[in-house]
């Protein structure tokens, strides 16, 4: 699962879901490694549904950088959700 450098559009969602602790659709999962193609060069998208990394591009670009920015964002979305699920629904998700 996603050890080489490259994956397949299955593979980045089993992976994210690992990470992630949540599921995101099959569109989302596709806009997501399109942005990592297209704008940040990230990726490069090869035949039949499978990316390929660009280590050189990761490790010349700010992508720590990038990726410590949206880890935040990613936490104070999920605080907000567990916040919200309590205060509205009286669900405790900690």
């Amino acid at each position: 699962m996603m050890t080489a450098d490259v994956f397949s559009v299955d593979e980045f969602k089993e992976k994210f879901i690992e990470i992630a602790e949540f599921k995101i659709p099959t569109g989302a999962v596709l806009s997501l490694l399109k942005r990592a193609t297209n704008k940040y060069q990230l990726l490069e998208k090869q035949p039949h549904g499978i990316y390929k990394i660009q280590r050189d591009r990761v490790k010349s670009s700010n992508f720590s950088t990038l990726r410590d920015a949206e880890q935040r964002r990613y936490n104070g979305l999920v605080q907000k959700f567990v916040n919200y699920c309590k205060s509205q629904h009286f669900v405790d998700l900690e």
